[in-house]
């Protein structure tokens, strides 16, 4: 996987499948971890539907305090250390936690089908619409990945001691957020699985994320990268290609 090893060396691993096999498990069960914290009132029948609701609404609010706030303040105060020492801290403190817990709020419409008592029939409609997502947002991961890598994924760029133009290449030429749209749309395919009322809310809940999320991040990249940012975002879309941009370079 492209940047892996840049990720082990940062974090002081030895280059080996056994250390890219440990972070890995340890990533999803920090993310199960969450999932399952945030199904606990509904699990124990504690939780009305309603509650459910607001307490999503909730948990997405403190993940965003978390990434607008939190992240950038710790985030400056750790590029102060060594660069191994600085990234260490944050991706333990920060990173790590952080992209799980954000992960399990979007994989919440599938821990919400899961543990819920429905006896809804899946329309053929909604079954191919939900395939057809999932299926979307695992290609614009890919090509996110393709992109970035895993060590740009998991932030090792911006603790990087010169600018990096990382941000402008394959299909961040054209779309800023690739990766949290893809996980929007594939939170979208799953909700089709499992579709109700109160899934329709949840998953309401999530879209109505995406604008916020993209104005903190533009922001905490820009305090990061500068001008250099701040140009590239004039020319992308958050979610989507700024078409007259990409047909004015045809001409």
């Amino acid at each position: 996987m492209k940047g892996m090893n840049d990720l082990l060396d940062a974090l002081g691993y030895s280059q080996n499948n056994f250390n890219v096999i440990k972070l890995i498990f340890i990533f999803w069960v920090v993310t199960a971890g969450f999932s399952l914290v945030l199904s606990i009132g509904q699990i124990t029948g504690f939780f009305e539907e309603l509650w459910i609701m607001i307490t999503h609404t909730v948990s997405w609010g403190v993940w965003i305090f978390w990434q607008s706030i939190v992240f950038p303040h710790r985030f400056h105060k750790n590029k102060e250390l060594d660069r191994t020492v600085a990234y260490g801290k944050s991706f333990y403190f920060d990173i790590l936690p952080g992209v799980a817990f954000g992960i399990s709020l979007m994989l919440r419409p599938f821990s919400y089908g899961l543990f819920s008592e429905m006896d809804v029939p899946l329309s053929p409609i909604l079954l191919v619409l939900s395939i057809a997502m999932m299926t979307c947002s695992l290609v614009v991961l890919f090509y996110s990945f393709r992109a970035l890598g895993i060590s740009g994924a998991s932030f090792l760029t911006e603790f990087s001691k010169t600018k990096s133009s990382w941000i402008t290449i394959g299909i961040y030429s054209h779309i800023r957020h690739p990766i949290f749209l893809a996980g929007m749309i594939g939170s979208l395919g799953i909700s089709l699985l499992f579709f109700n009322d109160y899934m329709l809310l949840l998953i309401l809940i999530n879209i109505g994320v995406l604008p916020i999320y993209a104005k903190s991040e533009d922001l905490r990249l820009s305090n990061i990268f500068g001008k250099e940012f701040e140009k590239y975002s004039s020319q992308t879309g958050a979610f989507l290609p700024k078409f007259n941009l990409i047909f004015r370079k045809n001409d």
